[in-house]
């Protein structure tokens, strides 16, 4: 075999060496991309079932005291007739 022909097959065998090898490592990016896609999808998830729960408990907390408020008004409203009624 000729020097030239082994030279040709060395550059050949060099070159799909380092193909191979940059389609693993690109397997691998990509593979490494869709992991981490996976996670924020999941951290996104629990932020979500976070906020409505803050936000449920917020709610719940402004009933009770709106329900406290109206039943202080009431009872105040209630003294102010009883004041007026007995003068």
């Amino acid at each position: 075999m000729s020097e030239a022909i082994k030279t040709q097959d060395l550059f050949v065998e060099t070159l799909a060496l380092w193909s191979e090898a940059g389609q693993r490592v690109l397997a691998e990016v990509v593979e490494l991309g869709a992991a981490a896609a996976r996670e924020n999808i999941k951290l996104y998830g629990e932020l979500q079932r976070t906020a409505v729960h803050a936000l449920r408990q917020g709610q719940a907390a402004a009933e009770q005291a709106g329900r406290r408020v109206q039943e202080t008004l009431a009872g105040t409203m209630t003294k102010m007739k009883e004041i007026y009624a007995a003068s």
